[in-house]
């Protein structure tokens, strides 16, 4: 859950500051807002903590919140702290891909998977749709096995194709990196 959290928030942050129209450094309520929404994720404890970074026609506005690591040791974030994106390319790259796919009528969120990947049949694969590879309910696990170990695009689709479902499609939430892969 802290996870799907974080992939939530970052987009909202995102298009919080794209949907308003910025004139930094003059728009100090917008600031504010957004500065109250991450201070108060951080003080509840939903996100450890969090860089922000805006600029507009020269103005730029750039802030650190919260913490970088609680455990083993508590790092006070900067605005210099690196970040593995790993995630982010879910919801950045990989969603929005499949998304145009879907607008230039490619592909349709109710498509079953082995439309595209023949080769994914076997138990309830059949009834597996884009939509729940997009929403992590397709009943696939979280990743794929370190063993046999894989390398490169090839080897981790036809991996992630041979996995057995571990729930029912469409039956529960279980973040997967393995829906992605697929979607890749």
């Amino acid at each position: 859950m802290e996870r799907l959290i974080h992939l939530l928030i970052f987009p909202l942050v995102i298009a919080t500051a794209n949907a308003v129209e910025i004139n930094l450094p003059t728009s100090a309520e917008m600031l504010q807002s957004i500065d109250s929404v991450i201070n108060e994720a951080v003080n509840k404890s939903k996100i450890p903590g969090g860089v922000i970074w805006l600029e507009r026609e020269g103005a730029k506005y750039h802030k650190a919140y919260g913490h970088q690591s609680l455990l083993p040791v508590k790092r006070v974030m900067k605005n210099n702290s690196i970040f593995d994106a790993a995630s982010l390319t879910k919801v950045m790259a990989t969603a929005p891909s499949i998304m145009i796919l879907i607008e230039q009528g490619r592909i349709a969120l109710d498509d079953p998977v082995r439309k595209h990947l023949p080769e994914f049949i076997g138990g309830n694969k059949n009834k597996v749709t884009i939509k729940q590879l997009l929403t992590h309910t397709s009943g696939l696990r979280p990743v794929l096995p370190k063993k046999p170990t894989w390398h490169g695009y090839d080897k981790a689709i036809k991996l992630g194709i041979s996995l057995e479902l571990t729930e029912l499609p469409g039956k529960k939430f279980r973040y997967s990196d393995v829906n992605f892969i697929l979607l890749g």
